[in-house]
């Protein structure tokens, strides 16, 4: 399920476009051990944050399943922490950019072309939670460019990443990710695969 919906706004501000993806629940890699992180929500949004008239934000908000318990900041994850890869298409061409896989999750197996950048938060070096808390967001060719700014609250991972991170992209990009815990990948989103849009 796929909906589309625009905010209310102040005076010269750009109304809220906001795309949701509804996954079920229980599409896991039920052979994991740790926590089985289960996506059942996938939400983007472009926003325009003060000053007003132009969109500079693309926030991206994950609901699982369960409560989402993140390493702590400068250390790698373990089998209760949860660790994502973001895919961002930022010109929705998918011979550019380069391909991440989905690896886990029941048919979800396969991969996504064109990813233009990437945010990061995973056992791998470089790639690990910042020390502020915040994830890595690299381009194609695996540079670090910017970060995500990262909360969390009981069942929900929001993700705010400014458009001039992303090259100055107009925020109009196919999102899709995988999801684990520090040893296994459990799930992807969307599942079978598929991206979510952030436009009208």
């Amino acid at each position: 399920a796929l909906l589309v919906a625009c905010g209310t706004v102040g005076p010269g501000q750009l109304a809220t476009v906001t795309n949701t993806y509804t996954e079920a629940a229980g599409d896991v890699d039920s052979s994991a051990g740790g926590t089985q992180y289960d996506v059942t929500k996938l939400v983007t949004r472009r926003i325009d944050n003060p000053p007003f008239g132009s969109y500079d934000t693309l926030q991206i908000e994950v609901t699982f399943a369960q409560n989402v318990v993140l390493p702590l900041p400068g250390r790698f994850p373990y089998l209760l922490d949860l660790i994502v890869g973001i895919g961002l298409d930022t010109d929705q061409n998918p011979t550019t950019g380069t391909i991440l896989d989905c690896f886990a999750g029941n048919g979800g197996n396969g991969s996504w072309p064109g990813n233009d950048y990437y945010v990061f938060e995973s056992g791998v070096p470089g790639q690990a939670r910042l020390p502020n808390g915040n994830f890595v967001v690299q381009n194609a060719e695996g540079t670090a460019v910017g970060e995500a700014v990262v909360s969390v609250s009981e069942k929900v991972l929001t993700m705010n990443i400014s458009l001039s991170t992303l090259g100055g992209d107009d925020g109009i990009a196919e999102v899709r990710g995988w999801f684990g815990n520090g040893v296994y990948y459990t799930d992807c989103a969307p599942n079978p695969l598929g991206s979510v849009v952030t436009r009208k």
